[in-house]
């Protein structure tokens, strides 16, 4: 089984391969940026839906008459280049704080998600001192399927310098925030954060990036991510560090140190872990890495047996 599996190969088990190309000639693709599949009818209805805000109306919304929000709604699809989320940030930036009903004539707008988040997060009262599209921006680097709360804390200290309480990134996440994040709950019911966009994701990246490279962040959050780790108990920490502390500390450049921590080493994903050591520069990690891949029964095994099991291939392989 384990032969048969390309489970080291650079990308790891969740990138070792081409999806689709199991379904062979059965496949038929669909491009759904083709002209046929858009109707700006359709973005009108979403961008007014969302002018309205359905679903979680505004008693005071000037926009809750229909023959008010149609013309206004059919003005943003027009400026809006065929972009969903742009025209239901732009709609939703004026749904929620519009007094009066602007004229149909007098919207505009760039047409970029940059600009429209912007627009939007520049009417959101900042959090303990921290700006709305910084808070976001720590949750931007997160992996599927988001940041429980308490590394959310930990990652927005870690890139802004600034500690915020769980309550105060817990509310936020609930109020201001809602419109952006996807609440999820996984193993021993932790709730975890995201954003519910990719196109989000980048967009606060690309903000960040203008004044520090993307590989600092990622290193600043990797120590963060590390000493909570060693400092707390690896066994007493959320899921997501077993699973993604690989990708951050690869993109980090500091995959070497995260071998180096044994106790991490034995509860990690392996399958997240093995592919991530391949890029490791140091002999040490190299080492390490190298005997992870000679040692595929540890993948599934627990702490005690994975450290049996790598103690083994230890000795046998007379390696250091």
């Amino acid at each position: 089984m384990w032969a048969r599996r390309s489970w080291w190969a650079p990308g790891g088990c969740d990138d070792a391969g081409d999806l689709l190309r199991v379904f062979g000639p059965a496949r038929t693709a669909i491009d759904l940026d083709d002209g046929r599949y858009f109707a700006v009818e359709d973005l009108a209805a979403y961008a007014q839906a969302t002018l309205q805000l359905c679903g979680d109306e505004r008693p005071d919304n000037p926009y809750q008459p229909d023959e008010v929000a149609t013309a206004v709604a059919a003005q943003i699809a027009e400026l809006a280049e065929r972009n969903f989320l742009i025209a239901g940030l732009v709609a939703r930036t004026h749904g929620l704080y519009d007094d009066t009903p602007i004229d149909p004539a007098a919207v505009s707008f760039t047409p970029s998600v940059e600009a429209a988040l912007g627009a939007f997060l520049d009417r959101v009262a900042p959090v303990g001192g921290v700006a709305a599209w910084e808070l976001l921006a720590a949750l931007a680097f997160a992996e599927a399927p988001g940041l429980p709360v308490e590394l959310w804390q930990l990652a927005v200290r870690a890139l802004t310098g600034t500690q915020i309480s769980i309550e105060q990134l817990t509310r936020f996440a609930r109020g201001s925030a809602a419109n952006f994040l996807v609440e999820s709950t996984g193993e021993s019911a932790t709730v975890a954060f995201r954003l519910f966009h990719q196109a989000l994701s980048e967009a606060l990246r690309t903000e960040r990036a203008e004044a520090l490279p993307a590989a600092s962040d990622e290193a600043n959050l990797t120590r963060a991510f590390l000493t909570y780790g060693t400092e707390r108990g690896w066994d007493r920490v959320p899921a997501y560090l077993f699973r993604s502390l690989p990708g951050h500390a690869v993109r980090a450049g500091m995959i070497d140190e995260l071998l180096a921590d044994t106790r991490y080493v034995l509860r990690a994903d392996l399958y997240r872990l093995i592919p991530a050591a391949a890029h490791a520069h140091t002999p040490t990690g190299a080492q390490r890495a190298h005997l992870l891949r000679l040692t595929p029964r540890a993948i599934p095994a627990q702490p005690p047996e994975r450290l049996a099991l790598l103690s083994v291939t230890e000795a046998f392989d007379g390696l250091d």
